[in-house]
């Protein structure tokens, strides 16, 4: 499946507007395989130089796994937000009929979780982020869900019949 249509027409606009950035891999040259686009609240914090503490290393750490989602590299996939193994790298949340998920990078410590949507198959919408040890979930997925709604108004993420709709090269944990 490709990205809709509608949320294309609409992330045009988004970035036009400065409302959202496609995320360019920090490396030049490196292939892209999967798109993400990120909000100004997670592009604000994405860029070097990181800084050399803790909190720098953590945003680091993040970048890296944002860049690993967009070069396509293998990812493990959750499907059951309660049945998740500690390395998988892209779970759902629940509820899941929401269709919100999380990029979790967990180095070093207990790392950054990053909550979006799907646009498409390998489209993502990177929107909010937050310290894992800072997390009230609910708080996380509800901002989350209001930062896509004040984006793309009515239209709802992506939803897809299985993992293959929303991910390649992955693995299901």
């Amino acid at each position: 499946m490709s990205i809709n249509a509608v949320i294309k027409d609409q992330i045009g606009l988004l970035i036009k507007d400065g409302r959202l950035c496609h995320l360019p891999l920090l490396v030049p040259g490196e292939e892209r395989v999967r798109t993400m686009f990120v909000s100004q609240e997670v592009g604000d914090d994405i860029w070097p130089p990181f800084g050399d503490h803790f909190d720098g290393i953590q945003l680091a750490e993040f970048r890296e796994k944002l860049d690993s989602f967009v070069r396509g590299d293998h990812f493990t996939v959750a499907e059951d937000p309660y049945q998740k193994p500690s390395y998988a790298m892209l779970a759902r949340v629940d509820p899941v009929e929401d269709e919100i998920w999380d990029i979790r990078c967990t180095a070093p410590n207990s790392g950054i979780r990053c909550f979006g949507a799907f646009a498409g198959l390998d489209h993502f919408v990177a929107l909010t982020w937050n310290h894992r040890d800072n997390l009230d979930w609910q708080g996380e997925i509800e901002g989350c869900k209001a930062a896509w709604t004040q984006l793309f108004g009515s239209l709802t993420p992506f939803k897809g019949g299985s993992l293959d709709d929303y991910i390649s090269n992955y693995r299901a944990v």
